[in-house]
């Protein structure tokens, strides 16, 4: 279908299997100028994360910490979308894009899509507060991000401590939510007119698949890594940790935003839209 509106209801399947393939297919295929897209925005979060840190105590730092993500996400996220979409003569990937109006409509949806995690934020001080343990939030209200040696440290178990099950048992449901309307985001970066309502509606025949697929294929593999143990509690290896749990936020949302690109295109029959050069030809 050659459209510049999707169709009312998804077209098309969305396979488990193709699709998790698809995505890290895709990762594995692009992984050298991803990684140096990665760049930028991983610098952007380290560099505001310990600026606002330094200057306003928490959890005022985190939340404007984690609302500013939407920015280097949104750098990461239309140049990656679109190559996943329109391919890579249309749109290399690059360090430096143009911050147009694409990226400023992109922007507002998602950090929209961001405030819905938000609370978690004030869920993890809530919990320190009540002596239940620290949670800090993660990537689009992922994980937590402060203790990179939790839950295997200090003889507190193997298994998810009280705070992490009622920490999931609250980012589940609202990751689902975000989930539901995050087909704005591939829809936006390819210029289509798109909203939150036509996302809502695609996404309703494939909630269940899409929301599974996500669990177990996007947050899956950041989850063994985050709660697998430490190597060592020296102040180096805790500065490599750091380092590398903020390319894992930016990683972790490729991956997602992979999956949102296929499904998109896999469930609403998205194509491109033609060539106005090449129509002029034939007119």
């Amino acid at each position: 279908m050659i459209s510049s509106e999707p169709p009312q209801e998804a077209t098309g399947p969305l396979p488990f299997a193709a699709t998790v393939a698809e995505v890290y297919s895709a990762l594995y295929r692009h992984a050298g100028p991803l990684l140096w897209c990665l760049s930028l925005p991983v610098a952007l979060s380290i560099i505001f994360l310990v600026i606002a840190s330094t200057q306003i105590q928490s959890p005022s730092a985190y939340v404007l910490w984690y609302l500013f993500l939407a920015v280097p996400t949104t750098m990461l996220g239309v140049p990656w979308l679109r190559l996943l979409l329109l391919g890579p003569a249309a749109e290399p990937l690059t360090v430096f894009s143009n911050f147009g109006e694409r990226h400023w409509t992109f922007l507002k949806f998602n950090f929209l899509i961001s405030l819905i995690t938000l609370p978690l934020i004030f869920l993890q001080f809530w919990l320190e507060a009540g002596g239940l343990g620290a949670i800090e939030a993660g990537p689009e209200g992922g994980p937590p991000a402060d203790s990179f040696n939790a839950p295997f440290e200090d003889g507190e178990g193997t298994g998810l401590l009280s705070d992490d099950l009622v920490y999931w048992t609250v980012y589940l449901p609202l990751f689902y939510i975000q989930l539901r309307l995050s087909f704005v985001l591939p829809a936006v970066a390819v210029d289509e007119h798109y909203g939150f309502a036509e996302s809502w509606r695609h996404t309703q025949p494939l909630a269940g698949r899409l929301f599974l697929i996500a669990v177990i294929a996007v947050l899956g593999p950041w989850l063994l890594w985050f709660y697998s143990p430490s190597w060592s509690d020296s102040a180096g290896w805790q500065l490599i940790a750091f380092l590398f749990y903020h390319g894992t936020i930016f990683l972790h949302q490729a991956a997602l935003f992979a999956l949102l690109a296929f499904a998109f295109r896999s469930t609403t029959g998205w194509v491109p839209a033609p060539d106005r050069n090449v129509l002029q030809r034939f007119e």
